[in-house]
């Protein structure tokens, strides 16, 4: 899975106007270091604290909304944000799997049918970085369907993904593509 300035740059090439948006003011640094096109312009701006011109025809949040503390206003600006008939890309972490692969589902408390704030020891695949932490929100899937449904975008496609060489036998990843 290509992090979201990646994914920014590879449609900018087709000279189509592009935003990225994080707010990570490092994560913008690197971006407009490593992703250079006249069509591509990054802000360094929460959703909800940016201003547009006008709305746009497609929005991609990559791995985003899990990170997402208040996501309904969030959610919403972003909708307001999408021309009718526009899309929207959506992946997320899967909630049914996530669990299991940073070993939460047994933790105390832990309820799947329950949105809560999830805080483990940083992994990948193949490291884990023991004193550093990531924080990202537990939402089953129908919270996502529900808000997506709260904000009048109709679901086309969902998509469990896992990277063809993944070893885990369970999809790790959900895709969405949206339109309002």
């Amino acid at each position: 899975m290509k992090p979201t300035e990646e994914w920014t740059y590879e449609i900018s090439k087709l000279n189509i106007p592009i935003i990225g948006l994080d707010i990570s003011k490092y994560s913008i640094e690197l971006a407009k270091e490593y992703f250079k096109n006249d069509s591509l312009h990054f802000i360094d701006k929460a959703i909800n604290k940016a201003k547009f011109d006008e709305p746009f025809d497609l929005i991609v949040a990559n791995m985003s909304l899990m990170d997402t503390d208040n996501i309904f206003e969030n959610f919403t600006e972003i909708c307001k944000n999408l021309k009718d008939g526009g899309k929207m890309l959506i992946t997320i972490i899967h909630p049914c799997f996530w669990p299991i692969y940073w070993d939460y589902t047994n933790d105390s408390g832990f309820d799947y049918l329950k949105e809560q704030k999830i805080t483990k020891t940083y992994k990948t695949t193949n490291t884990t970085f023991f004193g550093f932490k990531t924080t990202h929100f537990h939402r089953p899937i129908n919270f996502y369907l529900n808000l997506f449904s709260q904000n009048n975008m109709k679901l086309n496609e969902m998509q469990e993904l896992r990277n063809p060489i993944d070893k885990m036998w369970y999809p790790r990843f959900l895709f969405f593509e949206l339109t309002k």
